[in-house]
């Protein structure tokens, strides 16, 4: 991937500055970023990647917090979504398959 590129881990858009790549996630409703080349703007955080497109691994936990009560944190292997206890939507507890964004 070259500089400024992003990629979902299934399709994406590119993204200049933003993360590299980003995917659905369906207790949010919305798209998740992670970044492994530089490091998030806003937090500094960085993870590592299997460079598996198809079923994704991303080190450490993915944590977010929209600063208003919301939390999303989630451990993604091969391709699942395995949402922990204390993200605050209907996906907490649950595993689900990694869809087509």
């Amino acid at each position: 991937m070259g500089s400024g590129e992003m990629s979902l881990v299934h399709k994406c858009q590119p993204s200049p500055g933003g993360p590299d790549y980003i995917f659905f996630c369906p207790g949010c409703q919305c798209g998740h970023g992670v970044w492994i080349t530089h490091p998030n703007d806003r937090t500094q955080a960085m993870w590592s990647f299997n460079r598996d497109m198809e079923k994704p691994t991303f080190s450490p936990s993915l944590r977010i917090d929209d600063g208003q009560g919301r939390i999303c944190h989630m451990v993604v292997t091969d391709g699942m979504l395995n949402f922990c206890g204390d993200s605050t939507h209907e996906m907490a507890g649950k595993s689900v398959a990694m869809v087509d964004f």
